[in-house]
C-alpha cells in the first residue's frame, strides 16, 4: 500500500517541478485523459464487471455523501458570511470530490486494480452526474446566472467517459476479440500516472495562506464530516468489511474535485479559493487515506 501511495507523491512532485518550470502541460494531459484513456479505463474494468445489487448501492451512497456535503458548506459559508461567489465554491468543494483524477490512484493503492471498478461506478453514477447537474446549476447560482437544462444534459451525455460506460454496458452481450481488449488495457495502464502529474501541474500554493480560514472549513467538511456521516450510515448494516462499500468509504473521503476550479474561472467565482482547497486537500489527503483505510 505504501509503495502505491509514495508512486502518486512522486508523480505529484514530478509535475509540480515541471509546473514550476514553466512546463504545464495540464490542460493537454487532462484532456488525453478524459477523452482517451478514462474512456479506456472504463471499458477495460466495466467490460467484465458481474455487478451485483450491492454494486450498485454505492451509487445512492456517491449521491448522498455529495449532498450532506453541499449542506455542510451551505452552513459554513452562512457562518462565515461569505460572498456569493466565494460561498458557491465552498458549497460545491465542500460535496464534490476528486473521485477519480485522485481517487482512482488512491484505491488502486489502497485495495489494488480490480477494485477500480468500483471506484468508477462512485465517480461516474455519483460524482460527474452530480458535477454535471447539481454543480453547474450551483457556479451558475453564484456568478448569478441562469443554466441551459437542455445543455447541461447534452454536456453530461455526450461526456467521453459517459459514453463508454453505455457502451461498455452494451457490448457485455458480445465476446470481444482479444487484441481489443489488450489494446483497450494498455490505454488505460497509461490513466493513473499521467492524470496524477496533470494534478502535479495545478497545484498552486501562493494563495493557501489568504483563504486558510474558508479553506480549513471545506476540508473539514469535505474529509472529515461526509466520511464520518457515510461510516455512522453504513455500520448498522455490517458492509464495512466488503469491499464495494470499502471502497465507496475511501472515495466519500476524497479532497475536493479539480473541476471546482474549472468552474470557478470559467463562471466568475472565488478562483483563488478553489485552488487553494484543492492543492491543500490533495496534500492533505496523504494522511487522512491511510489512517482512514486501517480505521475501517
Amino acid at each position: 500500500m505504501f509503495q502505491g501511495l509514495l508512486i502518486i507523491f512522486c508523480f505529484l512532485i514530478i509535475g509540480y517541478a515541471m509546473k514550476l518550470a514553466k512546463k504545464d502541460y495540464s490542460e493537454q494531459l487532462m484532456h488525453f485523459c478524459i477523452n482517451i484513456a478514462f474512456p479506456a479505463l472504463v471499458i477495460h474494468k466495466l467490460y467484465p464487471l458481474k455487478l451485483s445489487v450491492a454494486d450498485l448501492l454505492i451509487v445512492p451512497i456517491a449521491v448522498l455523501s455529495i449532498f450532506i456535503g453541499f449542506l455542510f458548506g451551505f452552513l459554513f459559508s452562512s457562518i462565515l458570511k461569505t460572498k456569493r461567489e466565494t460561498t458557491a465554491v465552498i458549497i460545491m468543494a465542500s460535496g464534490l470530490g476528486n473521485t477519480s483524477f485522485v481517487g482512482f490512484p488512491f484505491v488502486e493503492a489502497l485495495f489494488g486494480s480490480n477494485s477500480l471498478g468500483y471506484a468508477l461506478i462512485f465517480d461516474q453514477f455519483g460524482s460527474f452526474l452530480t458535477l454535471s447537474l447539481a454543480g453547474s446549476m450551483i457556479a451558475a447560482w453564484g456568478a448569478q446566472k441562469t443554466s441551459s437544462t437542455g445543455k447541461l444534459i447534452k454536456s453530461f451525455i455526450l461526456f467521453p467517459p459517459f459514453l463508454a460506460i453505455m457502451a461498455a454496458i452494451f457490448l457485455k452481450i458480445f465476446v470481444l476479440p482479444e487484441f481489443f481488449l489488450s489494446g483497450v488495457e494498455k490505454l488505460s495502464a497509461v490513466l493513473l500516472p499521467i492524470v496524477t502529474i496533470a494534478v502535479g501541474m495545478k497545484i498552486d500554493i501562493r494563495h493557501i495562506k489568504q483563504t486558510m480560514t474558508s479553506t480549513s472549513m471545506i476540508l473539514v467538511s469535505k474529509m472529515l464530516v461526509v466520511p464520518l456521516f457515510i461510516y455512522i450510515l453504513l455500520l448498522p448494516f455490517g458492509v464495512l468489511d466488503k469491499e464495494p462499500f470499502r471502497v465507496a468509504l475511501i472515495e466519500s473521503a476524497m479532497p475536493p474535485m479539480v473541476m471546482v476550479v474549472v468552474f470557478a474561472s470559467r463562471y466568475g467565482l472565488d478562483k483563488e479559493l478553489a485552488v487553494s482547497a484543492v492543492a491543500l486537500g490533495i496534500f492533505i489527503s496523504f494522511a487522512t487515506m491511510p489512517i482512514l483505510y486501517f480505521m475501517i
